[in-house]
């Protein structure tokens, strides 16, 4: 003991200096057991801050995909001058293609639609437009059948006829008759030799196969031209008929009809085309080297797909007649999948709420919801277009359908959505008087979708008709200038 009070007198200052770090050390484990919670809470409150300010600097940006069906996707950028002035470039840019786009499809889907007369939609400006346009749409649909008007890029006409009537071609055959037996100086076919009837009879079916074969080079199609006639292939609305005037919701499916057919012929006489790719006439074209030999019909679906309607679809195979006795008018087969046949989906009221209501509260900034439950393009009526079905019936020349198939695409949007195909006899056909020439034809069925843009559209419909379609018809009061004191 007495060795560390000799230690502490002889070393004082040694002795202070650790007492007064052992009292600091005390003082500090004091002061972070007390304070040092409150530290890390300021620690990491900062971290937080320079997460947020660094949060401000950056943002997602979403990018659309190269595809229309392609999801966007999110990149992390920097908020600085430069980053935003670039994104508006891009999004400017990006609302001008859209535009463009936008303009460059309505311009594509109005052509070649003017309306049968003028002063008749939206609502008649005299009492008797109602009645000229039953005339004007009969007009319409009977002047597709002839010959296209020269230098019109827009004009429709088939080039259609019949074929030689039996009267023609058994007059003919007569004369035929007449003259054999004149030079041979006989009276009757009993006076001639077997060996000669068998030259009259060999005269005579080439006369026929002669008569076929020279009306077949002076059309471009086939088609019964005779309006009265059961086997007219245009859909003629009853609406036009003689009677009381029509209603407006009638007339205006009357121009839909007629739009629609128009599109339809406008497709055959492309694939038709009496002129090579580049441009030079086919020699001796007619309807011998045509892809379309036969316009049998042409039936436009009534109702609006996704409002009133699913369509045709359904019953695309057992709808269509298949009868009569003419070659292409027989049994087809169904080539393409269908769905199970049954009623019409929207038939009942509240299959079609359900449906309407999922349409009428689409958000117009995203994608249009794809009703497979309907149809198989997905593709029903909204608020951006209308969907109508069409089926057509045709004699066509197997190897040259895509030809058909390209013309539709071309003239409109227009897409096909099943097909039924038979078999048809070349040399039966020539019997009926019809000259398909050597190819090998097929009847062909089609069930044919068709888009109509209400940008240019809604213009022309009645006030009824855009009621039934939830467009709305208040009209817009003008902007007016402000006034200035």
């Amino acid at each position: 003991m007495k060795a560390v009070t000799d230690f502490i007198k002889s070393n004082p200052i040694v002795v202070i200096s650790a007492a007064v770090v052992v009292a600091s050390l005390a003082f500090l484990f004091l002061f972070v057991h007390s304070g040092g919670k409150e530290l890390v809470k300021r620690v990491e409150s900062r971290k937080n801050d320079m997460s947020k300010i660094d949060g401000l600097t950056k943002t997602n940006v979403p990018i659309p995909g190269e595809k229309p069906d392609d999801q966007a996707r999110n990149i992390t950028v920097v908020v600085n001058e430069a980053t935003i002035e670039k994104l508006s470039e891009v999004y400017a840019e990006m609302g001008k293609q859209y535009d463009k786009v936008t303009q460059r499809a309505i311009k594509h889907n109005e052509k070649g639609h003017a309306v049968m007369m003028e002063g008749l939609f939206p609502k008649p400006t005299n009492s008797s437009a109602p009645f000229t346009a039953k005339d004007d749409y009969r007009r319409a649909l009977q002047a597709m059948l002839g010959p296209a008007p020269i230098n019109d890029d827009d004009a429709v006409g088939l080039r259609a006829g019949p074929p030689p009537t039996d009267e023609a071609v058994q007059a003919e055959i007569k004369k035929v008759e007449e003259r054999f037996l004149g030079n041979l100086f006989k009276k009757s076919v009993l006076e001639l030799t077997p060996e000669d009837q068998k030259r009259l009879r060999a005269q005579q079916m080439d006369k026929a196969v002669e008569m076929v074969t020279e009306a077949a080079r002076r059309i471009y199609i086939y088609a019964d031209i005779d309006p009265t006639s059961v086997n007219y292939p245009f859909d003629v609305g009853a609406w036009s008929a003689d009677g009381p005037e029509p209603t407006m919701t009638e007339i205006w499916e009357g121009q839909m009809n007629l739009w629609i057919q128009r599109d339809i012929v406008r497709a055959i006489q492309l694939a038709n085309s009496p002129l090579d790719e580049r441009g030079n006439p086919i020699r001796d074209f007619g309807v011998i080297r045509a892809p379309v030999k036969h316009l049998n019909s042409i039936r436009v679906r009534q109702g609006y797909i996704g409002i009133n309607t699913s369509g045709g679809i359904n019953s695309f195979a057992t709808n269509v007649q298949l009868t009569g006795e003419e070659p292409g008018r027989g049994e087809g087969r169904l080539i393409a999948a269908r769905r199970p046949q049954g009623e019409d989906m929207l038939a009942k009221g509240e299959v079609a709420q359900v449906f309407r209501e999922e349409i009428a509260t689409h958000d117009p900034n995203k994608k249009l919801p794809e009703m497979f439950q309907i149809v198989p393009s997905g593709r029903v009526s909204n608020s951006i277009y209308d969907v109508r079905h069409v089926t057509i019936d045709i004699v066509v020349d197997y190897q040259q359908l895509p030809k058909l198939f390209d013309a539709l695409g071309k003239v409109n949007f227009m897409t096909v959505l099943n097909v039924s195909v038979s078999e048809v006899d070349e040399y039966e056909a020539l019997q009926y008087r019809y000259a398909y020439g050597d190819s090998d034809c097929v009847r062909i069925q089609m069930l044919i979708e068709t888009i109509w843009l209400r940008d240019w559209t809604k213009k022309y419909m009645p006030d009824a008709v855009k009621t039934s379609l939830g467009i709305s018809t208040e009209v817009k009061a003008p902007a007016t200038a402000p006034v200035v004191p």
